[in-house]
């Protein structure tokens, strides 16, 4: 049966009572469809997520045009996100003349999603308790090499072993923390790197500020 919609406006205030987190981001009004397009694609290849657009931060509810938010997602998604994304959307009036839009976006970690950063460049975006972030060259690399059909081995030669060496089981470490310890090109650690998350011997940790990366175990080399 159907909930009524005293229900569905029930539903609505709790999920507002959440405040924002990994999976729910709020939007006071859109502006620019391009940092829209960011939350839509950090959902995607996250845990997948609802944005409300007409709630302020706070969760005081300001009310959307509905009309013109609805036309700025839609050009959040095709216009501005690599494939497109899919979204389902949803009109609420929790109060007389105040409309809250509500986008949901499914996780889809089969593929990369892409949205614009700042540079203008297409960037991966993530979810990170309530911010979006972007991935940076080593997650792009590991859910490559993740959906490679290719056999997933790898040959510790004096590179390989050498990161090893350096890291501390448990220690979280930045990609330029690991360079420097190593002496290594950042093209050379982020491949050496991207390697062992493919093989699940290291595990990437988002951050407000990017990466860390660490070892699960110690391997007898």
């Amino acid at each position: 049966m159907k909930p009524s919609y005293k229900e569905e406006l029930i539903y609505l205030n709790k999920l507002i009572a959440q405040g924002e987190h990994q999976q729910l981001d709020f939007k006071f009004a859109i502006t620019d469809s391009r940092k829209i397009a960011r939350s839509l694609v950090a959902f995607a290849n996250t845990d997948g997520g609802t944005l409300l657009v007409g709630v302020k931060d706070n969760g005081k509810i300001a009310g959307v045009r509905s009309e013109e938010e609805i036309y700025m997602v839609d050009a959040a998604a095709s216009m501005y996100c690599k494939p497109e994304i899919k979204f389902k959307l949803r009109l609420w009036e929790p109060e007389k003349d105040k409309q809250v839009l509500e986008v949901v976006v499914e996780a889809d970690q089969k593929k990369m999603w892409k949205a614009q950063a700042d540079d203008g460049q297409w960037k991966v975006w993530l979810r990170y308790l309530d911010q979006n972030i972007v991935a940076g060259n080593v997650w792009e690399k590991a859910w490559k090499k993740k959906q490679s059909t290719n056999s997933k081995t790898i040959v510790f030669n004096k590179h390989e072993q050498l990161v090893f060496s350096h890291l501390n089981v448990k220690a979280q470490y930045t990609i330029e923390e690991i360079v420097k310890l190593t002496e290594l090109k950042s093209t050379a650690a982020e491949d050496i790197i991207s390697d062992f998350i493919a093989l699940g011997l290291m595990e990437m940790h988002p951050r407000e500020h990017g990466m860390t990366f660490s070892v699960k175990q110690k391997l007898n080399l």
